[in-house]
């Protein structure tokens, strides 16, 4: 389900790519719809709130999507992985960005052990153009310490101070904790 305001929405991932419907009178309306290109784009997992969602892809890539369009938006210096993408969460880091419009908690874990958690700040004009500004403020390279599988991740606290994320495997659950979002 589509978090956010308005109709109930539901985002469907399969090997077509990513499709979010809403209820019709004559059934299901077809919002947004973001065909992949090729197997190695495959979409492998996606995390989701309130007008965004964050994608992460079989060759490592990450993207961030405007909800329900499924527009890819700008967001220069979002990590990339050397892995296919196993795990995101997105969760609001609770310090205002532009026009006092919540910030973003993005954290990605990929295959090979890497993980990346950054801030999203909200979308301003640069160069002309659109684009969140991303801000790293942790980063794990391959083998560095995580399970080599992440099955799950998620944000706890952050509102206002430090958070924390949940790290899960196959075998145990692990918490970070300290990750200061503060601009």
């Amino acid at each position: 389900r589509v978090p956010g305001r308005g109709p109930a929405r539901l985002l469907a991932s399969s090997a077509q790519g990513l499709r979010v419907w809403s209820p019709a009178d004559d059934g299901l309306h077809l919002d947004g719809d973001q065909e992949r290109y090729s197997p190695s784009t495959a979409v492998t997992c996606v995390a989701l709130a309130p007008g965004v969602a964050a994608a992460g892809h079989a060759v490592g890539n990450l993207h961030l999507l405007a909800l329900p369009s499924l527009r890819i938006l700008d967001a220069p210096g979002l990590p990339r992985h050397h892995a296919q993408v196993c795990a995101l969460a997105l969760a609001p880091c609770g310090w205002p960005s532009n026009d006092d419009e919540a910030a973003w908690l993005l954290a990605s874990a990929a295959q090979d052990g890497s993980a990346h958690v950054c801030r999203l700040d909200a979308p301003c004009l640069r160069g002309g153009r659109t684009a969140y500004k991303v801000s790293p403020l942790w980063t794990q390279r391959a083998h560095e310490g995580l399970p080599p599988i992440v099955r799950g991740l998620a944000f706890l606290g952050g509102l206002g101070g430090p958070a924390q994320l949940l790290v899960a495997s196959e075998k145990r659950l692990r918490l970070l904790g300290g990750l200061d979002a503060a601009p």
